[in-house]
């Protein structure tokens, strides 16, 4: 009987992992496939380092010949066939062994390894502290290579010059920083930079920009048996195995914060001057990038137009760096910044999907759920109109199971600040319509 052939997909979760190797840093490796009974890489929006973690089956007594000290590295190289993804490899320390559980029976023990990328390494370890000034994508590029040297780093362009002294800060924390002061070159001038880690790079971004991206993934949650036509393994592949609703809109918590509205008044310590800028997220949803392009609730709402909400206090100080040097040009975006960071926690899912070795966090995806109404024979629309559409991947667990029938699933969590159709600004329920003449309170008879 001829063994599966590596390179193409040959069942639902199918991974092909070709090595995982354990380097010390006193020499020497080995490959240790054969003791992992389990990897989870993680990958999130809100982590500039990439995190892992390893449960090792030893029944060689690997552990103490080595020995494990927490110095080693562990290198995995793993891809999905069959989908044109290239070979993955990743490298991440060993920071930690926890859970250790012996068998006496058969002198085999279970332990897990906590794994982080190299940043954290660097990031613990080392510190800036010296001034740089130009383009803050700039000096982003040049921290990371200064500090961080054994990563990529991708990061989208900003606005503006600007002049800083970063007083004795961790190169992560360095970044985060120069992140609220930066505006993208790109209009509309998007301003909510974060910093993460992927399996292949560093990202410096805003998130209006990853969420205007292309659709990567169209998932959905159709029946097994229903023929739309399409290949049936590729049909299994996008098909969403579990689906759990994380959150949900919370308009009390938005309205005290600074997500629906705020107010900025900035004060300047040379001209001892006072700015005050007003911002309501309804009437500037248009000047930003979002992943659909509707607006969450209805233009004509209470919300719309308020503008005595959170007020933010900054000081300033004009052209304290010369004229060439204005770093207080970001005050103008800092309100929309603070609502758009915000906005994305109102909507989010965390899907399970067959393992795909080419999703990253920041990319986006479709959905296509169904429809909790009873579907009509006339309706085309199977699909929850409001539900389904394009989300922001903004984190990520890829889960490998390395035993005799290795599988690969992708945990993701899918959050979205806007919707695919707008929301009505008059709107009947059912039963309450002018063409029905029965009363409001026979709703649903």
């Amino acid at each position: 009987m001829s063994s599966p052939d590596p390179d193409s997909y040959n069942k639902i979760n199918d991974v092909s992992v070709e090595k995982i190797i354990l380097k010390s840093e006193q020499g020497g490796s080995v490959d240790i496939s054969n003791l992992v009974m389990h990897v989870d890489l993680y990958e999130d929006l809100t982590s500039p380092i990439l995190k892992g973690q390893m449960k090792v089956v030893d029944a060689i007594g690997f552990r103490t010949h080595l020995p494990l000290l927490g110095t080693e590295s562990v290198e995995i190289s793993f891809k999905t066939p069959g989908i044109g993804s290239k070979l993955i490899t990743t490298r991440l320390d060993v920071m930690s062994m926890t859970g250790r559980t012996k068998k006496l029976d058969d002198r085999s023990e279970i332990y897990e390894l906590g794994l982080r990328s190299r940043n954290h390494f660097y990031n613990e370890s080392r510190r800036v502290s010296r001034a740089y000034e130009g383009k803050i994508s700039d000096m982003v590029v040049q921290i990371a290579k200064e500090y961080l040297p054994e990563v990529n780093v991708e990061a989208e362009e900003t606005r503006g010059n600007y002049k800083f002294v970063i007083p004795n800060l961790r190169p992560l924390d360095a970044i985060r920083f120069l992140s609220t002061k930066a505006v993208s070159a790109q209009g509309p001038h998007d301003s909510n930079y974060i910093l993460f880690e992927t399996l292949g790079s560093l990202v410096f971004a805003s998130v209006g920009r990853l969420s205007n991206g292309q659709t990567m993934k169209e998932y959905h949650s159709k029946l097994s048996s229903i023929d739309d036509g399409t290949d049936k393994i590729r049909r299994e592949f996008l098909k969403i195995q579990d689906i759990q609703i994380k959150e949900d809109f919370d308009t009390e918590s938005d309205l005290r914060s600074s997500m629906m509205s705020s107010r900025l008044m900035s004060h300047d310590l040379t001209t001892k001057s006072i700015k005050i800028l007003n911002y309501n997220h309804q009437l500037d949803f248009d000047k930003s990038n979002h992943v659909e392009s509707n607006r969450e609730l209805p233009f004509k709402s209470r919300y719309t137009g308020i503008g005595d909400g959170k007020t933010v206090l900054l000081t300033r100080q004009e052209q304290a760096y010369g004229q060439d040097f204005d770093n207080s040009e970001y005050e103008s975006e800092y309100l929309k910044s603070l609502s758009n960071r915000m906005s994305w926690r109102g909507n989010s899912i965390l899907i399970t999907v067959a393992g795909d070795s080419t999703l990253r966090a920041g990319m986006v995806v479709g959905l296509s759920l169904p429809s909790n109404e009873p579907k009509k024979s006339n309706d085309p629309d199977w699909f929850d109109k409001y539900g389904s559409g394009r989300y922001l991947i903004t984190s990520i667990r890829h889960g490998i199971l390395n035993t005799s029938g290795k599988e690969y699933t992708n945990m993701v969590e899918l959050s979205r600040d806007s919707l695919p159709v707008q929301p009505p600004d008059e709107k009947t329920f059912l039963g309450s319509s002018k063409e029905d003449e029965r009363p409001d309170s026979s709703l649903f008879a």
